[in-house]
């Protein structure tokens, strides 16, 4: 892995990041912990729109549709911006998303497989709203999470489109959803039928992350109470867990698995540390010590974008690319040239 460029995000810090496609520019949008917003042209890393009418709190994820960005704040809201050809903006809604509740979520058979979702409750707790990335529009389901009744419904909206459901697997042939709960089990949720298919505590706290890979019905997760859990999801739909990293010195806050058929993921740790491990071994392959601070988040980048991208964000102030040329079970993180254009 070769480190490709960087971004400085000046007097805050950048919590969350992600590719897409703004009036057909490859481009970067990534939130900061002071609220701030930022379009980037991929290409040039140039600044293309700043939001800075947002609310000073932090942002907690971030993405593109169709006609604009959104944004979700931490204890307070989902805002969208319609952003014109000519780079004006304006605010077209808004919804209130105080955040409690699910704290890690996977959707599957989604037009994009594996994109991050928001788990979202309504006015009260017992609600959670799953929203999913597709090709720029959306999929949104509501979910009652307590009680004896779980309902499920669209929710449609000028910004909302209901597009139809694409299998990517005969296993999971359902629209499925792997929720991290705050009491640190796994449940995996069918929205058609409107009910929990498993459920397994890994974890003896709160799950603050986790993926999966549909392709080798393997997941991973991670709680800063006890470490880092891999699991599998077996032919009855029973979550299993196969191999546990304890916890480190260095609470490990993201993990990722590597897209496509390679036997590795990533994880990284408070104190700015990536490192690569096998999925089936739990051996770790390599380590890599680039930013001073703690990683907020990791993304990796569409193949469309040109080879392996992966984005880590930590609370240093800094966006790292790294430019990944021919993935290898031997060393995914191997150093590079660390020549960079650095903009502030």
């Amino acid at each position: 892995m070769k480190y490709a460029f960087g971004i400085t995000a000046g007097t805050s810090y950048f919590t969350a990041v992600s590719f897409g496609k703004l009036h057909d520019r490859q481009c970067l949008l990534a939130g900061k912990k002071n609220g701030e917003l930022e379009v980037r042209s991929y290409r040039t890393l140039r600044s293309i729109v700043c939001l800075k009418e947002t609310e000073d709190c932090q942002v907690r994820s971030c993405g593109f549709f169709k006609q604009g960005v959104w944004a979700h704040f931490r204890a307070s809201l989902i805002k969208f911006w319609q952003i014109l050809p000519d780079l004006t903006s304006t605010v077209i809604n808004q919804i209130p998303a105080p955040y409690t509740g699910f704290c890690a979520a996977f959707v599957f058979n989604s037009a994009s497989v594996g994109e991050e979702v928001l788990i979202l409750p309504e006015e009260s707790n017992d609600w959670a709203v799953i929203t999913v990335h597709c090709f720029q529009r959306q999929l949104s389901y509501s979910l009652k999470t307590s009680g004896s009744t779980v309902l499920t419904k669209p929710v449609e909206s000028n910004i909302f489109s209901l597009l139809p459901i694409e299998d990517h697997s005969t296993k999971f042939n359902s629209l499925f959803v792997l929720l991290g709960t705050e009491f640190g089990s796994i449940q995996l949720w069918d929205v058609k039928k409107e009910a929990i298919v498993s459920e397994t505590r890994i974890h003896k706290d709160i799950v603050s992350e986790l993926d999966f890979s549909t392709e080798r019905s393997i997941g991973v997760s991670c709680s800063p109470a006890d470490g880092v859990s891999v699991w599998t999801i077996d032919k009855g739909f029973c979550i299993q867990q196969t191999r546990f990293l304890p916890k480190q010195q260095s609470v490990v806050s993201h993990v990722r698995i590597f897209p496509g058929d390679v036997d590795m993921f990533i994880i990284a740790d408070r104190s700015g540390t990536l490192a690569s491990l096998s999925l089936t071994s739990g051996e770790k392959k390599d380590v890599l010590s680039f930013h001073r601070k703690s990683v907020t988040c990791l993304q990796f980048a569409p193949r469309n974008l040109g080879g392996w991208l992966l984005l880590v964000c930590s609370s240093d102030g800094v966006i790292s690319c790294w430019q990944i040329d021919a993935p290898s079970t031997d060393s995914l993180l191997a150093r590079g040239s660390t020549t960079a254009f650095i903009s502030s």
